[in-house]
């Protein structure tokens, strides 16, 4: 078979996209498995903090179940529970006085 050369460069610059090509695609491996590497640990961080995340959402739950225990504690007073009211503190509500007529004292002269 003659060759012709036109037929040559052909062959060469078909030759020459082949090697470009495969440099391409090595460099293109080694990247994807660069990605690879870096999604197991991403995935494996996710994991981690999803985690961390339901465990700190343990911790609210049970601390506003304290803060509204709390609240309701701290709204007690004589008027709406078994309190006496010396247990009222300092947010008593000030005495209204006496609801009783005053009546004038009968001065006894001897």
């Amino acid at each position: 078979m003659i060759t012709t050369d036109f037929q040559y460069k052909t062959l060469a610059a078909a030759n020459k996209k082949i090697v470009d090509l495969q440099d391409k695609l090595s460099k293109q491996l080694k990247i994807n498995e660069g990605l690879v590497l870096e999604n197991r640990q991403l995935k494996a961080q996710v994991a981690q903090l999803s985690k961390k995340v339901s465990e700190l959402e343990s911790v609210v739950n049970k601390q506003s179940e304290i803060i509204d225990k709390l609240m309701r504690k701290l709204g007690l007073n004589s008027d709406n529970s078994s309190v006496p009211p010396s247990k009222n503190g300092l947010n008593k509500k000030p005495r209204s006085g006496n609801s009783r007529e005053k009546v004038a004292k009968k001065v006894v002269v001897n």
